[in-house]
């Protein structure tokens, strides 16, 4: 918003001085401009607009602003800078103008007397006439090295003209020449460096020239170093230096010569690489820095690691592949299995990387995707995340047929866990339409072992098991998954009819949204109250699941400064289907039911729980016998009904606490 403020602010003062130019109006901008008090001129420039005063000034003082440079370091031949200070009066009388330098540094003690010298202590500048003074930088001073800032202010009556100035007396600091060079051993210009600083808040990217070097200088201290150099067959060279320590001038090669290859080799002959990613994350005073390359290649790409190791907590190097077998046009569709590989490296960076894949080193994963109709896809993704790493890998997508079966292999580091998300695609146009999103979030595997899941499975209801519905004083949260499986993987579903949210106090609506799973209310009134929260849902795109209804009752009051979970029930029907989600038909119907509270709510006992069934849409509906189960679930019994092809249910649960929920799902399963 700074350039159309000075934009209107230039256009006010053209229509008061019409033969005005460029620095005219930059000059009486800047020196009537008013300075904040306790910031330095990096931090404010000249100052703020001030309009009403720019438009009266007739004294313009030029150059707007005194750069003295920078005074490279030790300062022991460092010279005295003179630079001209001249004002221009345009008005029609004399003005005699008294100046005053002031400067500081930049912790903000004043500069040391000797630091800048004004030649005048005053000028007299006559009608339509100028005159000069000299401002003179001296940096061989006993004051800190540092940034020095201030302002040369010249006042005549009410009349403040002000000119910012700065030098820099550079901090100890030292020449670094970056020589980018081919595998040739030839230098060039294709690649380029990311630079960090290791002790302060700075980095920067750097570009070689056609000689392949850059060369700068910088202050005294230790960087991290990221160089990268390509070749005309489309290779990487990336060499990482953990630790650059800068005390002299110092040279620091990026040669491709010095990276090497990456290999695997796995159990599979058949199998072919889907995704290298090979990156890093290293721990930085102001924050953490990563990087990354991907290639679907191997050969594409070389490593190396340069100079001395960082400490092992300090970064994280990673390998990170897919594979899998591909159809003739290169896409891993319906692939039988996947091997999803991750390796880390403490301190340093690989130089190269050889491994030998065992399949008993890996977690075996036999994965299911249930279908919601004929022709969808299941769009695979596996994102594995090392212990104190912060960043999961990036997952290639691999898709699957539904209903469909394949098997996946897992890395299993200690400390490594594994994130999934599997989206449900209709390929009807472009990339396809993205129906539901199922996720499953940082589960740990353990080598040798075979672990069984699911995706997708009748029935699909709105679920609590993950948390974040809360109250926090008087403003409530609401998080819950719209879509969650059978099994429990969060989900939603990204092409609906239409969803809302809404949130009633004592009957009076408060808060609502589009989302049929998260709405945020401020402002709720503090005293205790009942509240009622609605969602639904209308999915025409898919043949399961196509309405669905979730009405929760609670009660809830100001929390004060505590956040709060609120007490939302979820009914989760698991009806034993196949991977068409359908049930052989039988005369009696059983339906197991799990009951889940959100996690750290305050609830009580399950009082009631109810389910009704219906075979012709919702237009009819009966009453099944609910009964506990041992292990604290429930099962439903009720009359298959005649001719259904798809049952639909309804929902109760309350607890003795006064908590409700009632849910509706319309077309929840198949009958076959």
């Amino acid at each position: 918003m700074a350039t159309p403020h000075v934009v209107g602010a230039a256009a006010l003062l053209a229509q008061q001085h019409a033969g005005w130019k460029a620095p005219e109006f930059k000059a009486v901008l800047m020196g009537s401009a008013k300075k904040l008090p306790n910031q330095s001129v990096f931090a404010q420039g000249a100052g703020r607009i001030d309009v009403a005063k720019a438009i009266t000034e007739s004294v313009l003082g030029s150059p707007s602003s005194l750069s003295f440079g920078t005074a490279l370091w030790p300062h022991t031949d460092d010279k005295p800078v003179a630079r001209q200070l001249t004002y221009r009066n345009l008005g029609k009388a004399a003005v005699t103008l008294t100046l005053k330098l002031t400067a500081s540094s930049t912790d903000g003690k004043p500069a040391p007397a000797s630091a800048f010298k004004l030649s005048a202590s005053s000028v007299t500048i006559p009608a339509g006439g100028s005159a000069s003074v000299t401002v003179t930088s001296n940096t061989k001073h006993n004051g800190p090295d540092a940034l020095y800032s201030g302002q040369v202010v010249a006042k005549a009556g009410a009349s403040v003209i002000g000119t910012p100035l700065a030098v820099d007396k550079e901090v100890e600091s030292y020449d670094l020449v970056i020589r980018h060079i081919g595998p040739d051993g030839k230098g060039t210009d294709q690649g380029d460096t990311l630079l960090y600083s290791l002790d302060r808040d700075f980095a920067t990217e750097l570009t070689p020239g056609a000689d392949g070097v850059v060369k700068l200088r910088l202050p005294k201290g230790k960087y991290f170093l990221d160089g990268t150099v390509g070749d005309a067959q489309g290779r990487v060279y990336q060499l990482v230096r953990p630790v650059l320590t800068l005390d002299r001038a110092t040279s620091a090669p990026v040669d491709a010569r010095q990276a090497k290859p990456v290999r695997m080799t796995l159990p599979r002959a058949d199998a072919r690489l889907g995704q290298l990613e090979i990156g890093y994350l290293r721990g930085l005073s102001e924050g953490a820095e990563s990087n990354s390359i991907w290639a679907p290649d191997l050969d594409q790409v070389r490593v190396g690691s340069l100079g001395k190791a960082a400490a092992k907590d300090e970064m994280l190097s990673y390998v990170s592949t897919r594979w899998g077998v591909p159809k003739p046009d290169g896409q891993f569709l319906d692939s039988p299995y996947s091997y999803n590989l991750l390796q880390g490296k403490q301190g340093s960076y690989f130089s190269g990387y050889n491994r030998i894949v065992r399949d008993k080193e890996l977690a075996k994963v036999v994965t299911r995707y249930a279908a919601d109709q004929p022709g969808l896809l299941a769009l695979d993704q596996r994102f594995g995340t090392l212990p104190g790493a912060g960043l999961s890998s990036s997952g290639q997508t691999f898709a699957y047929s539904r209903p469909g079966q394949a098997t996946h292999y897992l890395d299993t580091a200690v400390g490594t866990t594994w994130s999934a998300m599997v989206d449900t695609v209709k390929p009807d146009s472009g990339d396809g339409r993205w129906l539901i999103n199922h996720v499953a979030y940082d589960r740990p595997y353990q080598a040798g072992r075979t672990y069984s899941e699911r995706w997708g499975a009748a029935v699909a209801v709105p679920d609590v098991a993950d948390g974040g519905s809360t109250r926090t004083g008087n403003t409530i949260n609401v998080y819950v998954q719209p879509n969650a499986d059978a099994d429990g993987h969060s989900g939603d579903s990204l092409e609906v009819d239409k969803a809302s949210i809404k949130l009633f106090r004592n009957g009076k609506l408060i808060g609502s949204d589009t989302s049929p799973g998260q709405l945020s209310v401020e402002d709720v009134a503090a005293g205790k109250g009942s509240f009622r929260l609605e969602s639904s849902q209308v999915r025409s795109l898919l043949q399961l699941a196509t309405q669905l209804s979730t009405v929760w009752t609670f009660s809830s009051q100001d929390t004060g400064s505590k956040e709060v979970a609120l007490p939302l029930w979820a009914v989760r029907p698991r009806p034993a289907v196949d991977l068409n989600n359908s049930v052989a038909r039988q005369p009696l119907s059983i339906l197991p039911l799990d009951v889940v509270s959100q996690p750290g709510a305050k609830v009580g006992a399950v009082k009631q729980v109810t389910l009704q069934v219906s075979g012709d849409g919702g237009k009819t509906w009966t009453k099944a016998s609910v009964v506990r189960t041992p292990k604290s679930g429930y099962k439903a019994f009720f009359r298959t009904p005649a001719g259904a092809k798809l049952i639909s249910l309804r929902s109760t649960l309350a607890d003795r606490d006064g908590n409700t929920v009632s849910q509706s799902v319309l077309n929840a399963y198949r009958i076959r």
